[in-house]
């Protein structure tokens, strides 16, 4: 069984990320390797083409529905997912 550890220095990967998005991240508790959009972050983060915002809702304290995602992957043909952050700037 894979043990799921923290990514600590995920803040520094960003960069590095967004200059050269293939880059495959080792996770600290098992060492496998994938690229950072094949994990599950557990709604702590994501990684994706498009993202829409909203803002003022604390992490865990709504959830989007289910015929939204289901609107959203219609709309685009992509299925979605959801996740959280805190002190996002949105540049708002």
């Amino acid at each position: 069984m894979a043990v799921r550890r923290r990514l600590e220095n995920w803040r520094e990967h960003l960069t590095s990320w967004s200059t050269f998005p293939v880059q495959d991240v080792i996770c600290p508790g098992c060492g496998a390797t994938r690229p950072p959009w094949h994990w599950d972050w557990k709604q702590q983060g994501g990684f994706g083409r498009q993202l829409i915002v909203v803002e003022n809702v604390f992490p865990g304290e709504a959830v989007p529905t289910g015929s939204l995602l289901d609107l959203l992957h219609t709309a685009s043909g992509i299925a979605w997912r959801y996740f959280y952050v805190q002190d996002f700037a949105s540049g708002s």
